[in-house]
């Protein structure tokens, strides 16, 4: 029998789009979940969530990740215009900054969330069935400098649910592909998957940003030239999405 091939991805809450008011139904939602710009922490990042039943298997993965500069002619007061990035060489990272990318797999698939007064939207304490930056504590200024969960200055990581499968530090598979050919992960019995995704976030005030002069720019690649030419002081990771492709055994 044929097997048709399911998708689910990330999308969260996206506060450039949040200031025009959202979509046609209001929604302020893009493709990812936003990093705080806190430098240091690392960021749990839960981007997809499949209820496998037995004999369904996950066949591949998506791996997407954004680099952020925000700018403005006085680069002190908004409104900022948001240049992005998005990370096309598979081993980049920030010399203070990396990404851990983990499939985990679980018995069973009922909910495991606890609330919590800290939550909003694409923020959620230690599990979601939807895409979130999941957290233990976190912690907000008086006045947060910017919008939702973007202005937290505190934040530790929930323990991660279920058995890591695997673990990988590269983008290997992209976005744009139909996921990985070789990744396939077998159900037998009732079974939760999770993709989520370590963010450490960059420094930009204190990271060694080097001088390009006499440099020939085509030694660089469109990352450093990114960070290193344009956005030396601001540029840090603004969005990671991931996507779970799997088939359901019936279909």
């Amino acid at each position: 029998m044929r097997q048709l091939r399911h998708e689910v991805g990330a999308t969260g809450f996206d506060d450039f789009l949040q200031l025009v008011g959202g979509d046609e139904t209001g929604a302020s939602q893009w493709t990812g979940i936003r990093i705080p710009a806190a430098p240091g922490f690392r960021y749990r990042c839960l981007l997809s969530v499949v209820d496998l039943n037995p004999g369904d298997a996950v066949i591949g993965i998506g791996q997407y990740l954004e680099l952020l500069a925000p700018h403005n002619d006085s680069e002190s007061t908004p409104p900022f215009y948001p240049f992005v990035k998005s990370v096309a060489t598979a081993a980049w990272r920030f010399i203070d900054g990396a990404t851990t990318w983990t499939l985990t797999s679980e018995n069973g698939n009922g909910p495991r969330h606890n609330y919590d007064p800290n939550e909003m939207e694409s923020f959620a304490h230690r599990d979601a069935q939807t895409p979130a930056l999941v957290f233990e504590t976190a912690h907000f200024p008086a006045v947060p400098s910017e919008p939702g969960y973007l202005g937290l200055d505190g934040y530790t990581p929930p323990k991660m649910l279920g058995r890591a499968e695997w673990s990988i530090r590269d983008l290997r598979f992209p976005w744009g592909s139909n996921g990985g050919i070789d990744l396939r992960l077998e159900a037998s019995a009732n079974t939760r998957i999770r993709l989520y995704c370590d963010v450490l976030q960059t420094n930009p005030a204190t990271r060694y940003n080097p001088s390009l002069s006499g440099l020939n720019p085509a030694w660089l690649c469109p990352e450093d030239q990114f960070v290193l030419g344009n956005f030396p002081t601001t540029a840090r990771y603004g969005r990671v999405a991931g996507r779970i492709l799997f088939s359901r055994k019936d279909q």
